[in-house]
């Protein structure tokens, strides 16, 4: 008898303490995009030139070609788009505030869609952006606003780099997958 009562509290905590896993997995992931919302407009932007944020993965060209990669990106951070660059800014992971990383003037870079490939990356799509001859690649998942309800997709932040740059390689209908 005293053996059941031992199973039987045994199953009880392993239940409470999966529950309660789970539960708080499902508050970050909720709370998630909202910190990246709010500590994008806190990177400082320009008073002359309006800018505009989306929250991006980032893998460098070594990165991307390996064979055997545990994650398909390096970072995550900040794409800022504004009429004169481009800037990417990495997360901090002790401070939580972003730091410059990469950035590019809009004379200086070429921009380049990377559609699905189901067995390299489970499915994401990528955009390149060349600068010097080497490539960094950017994936923005799909990510949506709950509160508006807008969605932003690699496929949405590279036509919108794509429009404001001159020299971009242009999605036809076969890539055009969101």
């Amino acid at each position: 008898m005293a053996y059941r009562i031992v199973i039987l509290s045994a199953l009880v905590l392993l239940l409470g303490g999966f529950l309660t896993l789970r539960i708080g997995t499902i508050l970050y992931a909720r709370t998630q995009p909202k910190r990246r919302r709010l500590a994008a407009t806190s990177l400082g932007t320009s008073t002359t030139s309006p800018t505009i944020s989306y929250p991006v993965r980032y893998c460098s060209e070594s990165h991307f070609h390996r064979p055997f990669r545990l994650r398909p990106w390096e970072a995550e951070g900040t794409f800022s788009l504004t009429d004169t660059h481009f800037a990417f800014a990495q997360r901090s992971s002790k401070t939580g505030r972003f730091l410059p990383q990469v950035e590019f003037a809009k004379e200086d870079c070429r921009v380049e869609y990377i559609p699905r490939s189901f067995l390299r990356d489970g499915g994401l799509s990528w955009f390149a952006i060349e600068k010097d001859g080497v490539r960094h690649y950017f994936n923005a998942g799909r990510q949506v606003d709950l509160s508006s309800g807008e969605s932003t997709t690699t496929t949405g932040v590279y036509e919108a780099v794509s429009d404001s740059y001159v020299q971009s390689s242009r999605l036809d209908d076969t890539q055009w997958r969101a």
